[in-house]
């Protein structure tokens, strides 16, 4: 927070020192009430620091493409320090051409050249390089000025891709300070020029840092051919397909999600077999000892599994040499300290059989993250099939180990009430797969309970959301019994008890002020010992006679529901004054059966038991914590009707 405030509050200042700055460009230097060099230096300075923003680059642009009363050296300190921290805007290149040539209001033509160096130098990330080729015409019109032709013939030799352009000596200084630069903003690089898939992924490396991943690059670009570099939109890469020369580096498709759009556009084998043999030689440089520790701290490792996460989320599978790696570096080298980038890979694998959770995933602070892992796991499995029901792909056994291995590890993240949220989303995913299978067999659907500990443990959870998301659960799966009662199917009868059991306890925790009994059929009690119900029962019975621990949970009274439940009936209360009943008596405190009869006998509201408990869940339904309502009224048999 403290550092979005400062980046606020130094954003602010820079927008101020650009506005005086343009302001005082309009007076003469005996009219000016500040000092050019010293805003000169302020603007200067942030720019080499931090770079512009589109904004802040778009105004200072304005102002070095006019002639103005700023001296040369200001407005050439300007356009040396236009250090874009961003992709460069059509508006700004348009902005620049417009002002080239000659005329009263145009800039100096030395302005003007380091104008047209400035847009050589950062020709690799405008949003839209191939503008400049819509300028063509005006850039070559302007050869004819002495002042701008090696600058120019620069710029039109990139834009042509031809190597008969003079070329300019790059400043190696000014250079380096832009990739720093560019880096440090990389998502708002990104922001405009890769979010839509539709252009290369641009990326700026200083020369001699290495990077694992080939970039996207076409070294045998004809005039007549078109390169993926060009390419700026979907209607680009259709008009020019059967044009397009294919980059020097294939194996680029890692990293680049146009390069693979395109390949999968014009498959060839030679291309898959050519990936592979280069990330074998990737993954085994890795695996080796000797490799990884010259690595920069596994910068190399990250980097390559970025690369293989951005291929796995476009292709959503993962090439066989893919998993042999991960499968080593799990098991070989126990593992890596990019988890999150791993587990986000692992959740492309094939449906497959399980073994043993790998030691770096049983560390109790990956927990949670794990927990995330396999709910998504479930969700890219769910996908596969639901594409093709009949495929034994997915089988029975395989979602049974999974979740039979998935059900320990919810059990020991329930320790943190952090963790609550994940194991729900996995519970609630669940159902979905179910649903795949053909009942129509007569043969019983897949069905996987979660285990009691878990669904008491969220049954008693500290938020009420989660309560309610526990109590919608059941609720499907109870849909799903019925569904597969009217179709004939035989569960097993351990199976029904034990569901008949989550319910029950559900149901007298809730809506019957019996918690924790364990009298009804297949009711377990929560699976809360009786010695302790017995203590329980003694210290609230000592707290307040009138009080008991098998009412406590009930929707007037539970911790989480009791304000909510009060709430209803004062908005009934409410009602009823307002529609002739002004001396109405009024409750006070969480209703029960007992104080509700008699709040009728001293001339307040009349409501039963029932329709005040039935008004309760409705209004949280209506408030977006429906899953208790669900619940009810798929289980208790009054409610049914």
């Amino acid at each position: 927070m403290e550092d979005s405030e400062d980046n606020v509050a130094r954003r602010g200042s820079v927008e101020a020192s650009i506005g005086a700055l343009a302001a005082a460009s309009k007076l003469s230097p005996r009219l000016r009430t500040v000092n050019i060099s010293d805003l000169t230096n302020e603007i200067c300075s942030e720019s080499y620091e931090n770079g512009f923003d589109v904004s802040n680059l778009e105004a200072i642009v304005n102002l070095v493409t006019v002639k103005s009363e700023l001296d040369q050296t200001s407005v050439a300190t300007l356009i040396k320090h236009l250090f874009p921290a961003g992709s460069v805007p059509n508006s700004v290149v348009l902005t620049i051409v417009g002002c080239l040539g000659q005329g009263q209001l145009k800039p100096t033509p030395s302005a003007q050249a380091l104008l047209v160096r400035w847009l050589s130098n950062v020709y690799s990330c405008m949003v839209e390089p191939s503008m400049l080729s819509k300028v063509y015409g005006v850039l070559f019109g302007l050869l004819d000025m002495i002042s701008l032709r090696a600058a120019l013939c620069h710029l039109l030799a990139l834009i042509t891709r031809r190597r008969s352009g003079v070329s300019l000596k790059a400043d190696a200084e000014w250079r380096t300070r832009l990739v720093v630069i560019q880096n440090a903003n990389l998502g708002q690089v990104q922001q405009h020029s890769y979010s839509n898939g539709f252009k290369i992924k641009r990326h700026m490396h200083v020369k001699n840092v290495p990077s694992v991943v080939p970039r996207v690059h076409t070294l045998r670009a004809f005039e007549s051919s078109v390169t993926l570099e060009e390419v700026d939109s979907m209607e680009d890469l259709i008009d020019g397909l059967e044009k397009i020369e294919p980059p020097s580096q294939l194996a680029s498709v890692v990293g680049d999600s146009l390069l693979h759009k395109y390949l999968l556009l014009k498959p060839k084998e030679a291309t898959t077999n050519r990936l592979e043999l280069w990330l074998a030689r990737c993954f085994d440089e890795i695996l080796e000892e000797a490799s990884y520790e010259e690595n920069k701290s596994g910068a190399f490792e990250k980097e390559l599994l970025e690369a293989l996460l951005v291929y796995a989320k476009i292709n959503k599978t993962l090439l066989p040499v893919i998993e042999d790696f991960l499968r080593n570096l799990l098991r070989e080298r126990g593992g890596t300290s990019h988890i999150p980038i791993l587990l986000s890979l692992l959740t492309f694998l094939r449906p497959q059989d399980f073994g043993e959770t790998p030691a770096m995933l049983r560390d109790p602070g990956a927990l949670e993250r794990l927990v995330d892992f396999y709910t998504v796991l479930l969700r890219r499995w769910t996908v596969i099939r639901s594409h093709d029901p009949t495929s034994s792909i997915v089988d029975e056994r395989i979602i049974r180990e999974l979740s039979r291995h998935v059900s320990t590890l919810h059990v020991s993240a329930l320790a943190s009430s952090a963790a609550e949220s994940s194991v729900l989303r996995y519970y609630e995913q669940l159902p979905s797969l179910f649903r795949s299978w053909d009942s129509s067999s007569g043969q019983a659907p897949l069905l996987i309970l979660p285990p009691p500990q878990t669904v008491y443990l969220l049954g008693f959870s500290f938020a009420l959301d989660n309560l309610s998301r526990i109590c919608a659960i059941l609720a499907t799966y109870k849909v799903a019994f019925e569904e597969g009662i009217k179709a004939s199917v035989r569960f097993p009868s351990e199976t029904t008890a034990r569901f008949n059991g989550y319910l029950m306890d559900f149901c007298n925790l809730l809506w019957r002020s019996r918690a924790f009994t364990t009298a009804d059929t297949n009711s377990a009690g929560c699976l809360c010992p009786e010695a302790l119900v017995a203590s329980l029962r003694t210290y609230v019975a000592a707290v307040d006679p009138e009080y008991s621990i098998s009412a406590m949970f009930g929707l007037p009274h539970n911790a989480l529901i009791c304000a909510l439940s009060l709430k209803v009936l004062q908005e009934s209360e409410d009602e009823a004054a307002a529609s002739g009943m002004p001396e109405l008596a009024r409750h006070v405190g969480p209703a029960s059966q007992r104080t509700l009869a008699a709040l009728t006998k001293e001339g307040g509201l009349t409501i039963s038991w029932k329709e005040y408990r039935v008004q309760v869940l409705q209004w949280l339904g209506r408030n977006g914590i429906g899953g208790i309502m669900e619940l009810m009224f798929v289980t208790m048999k009054d409610l049914m009707k």
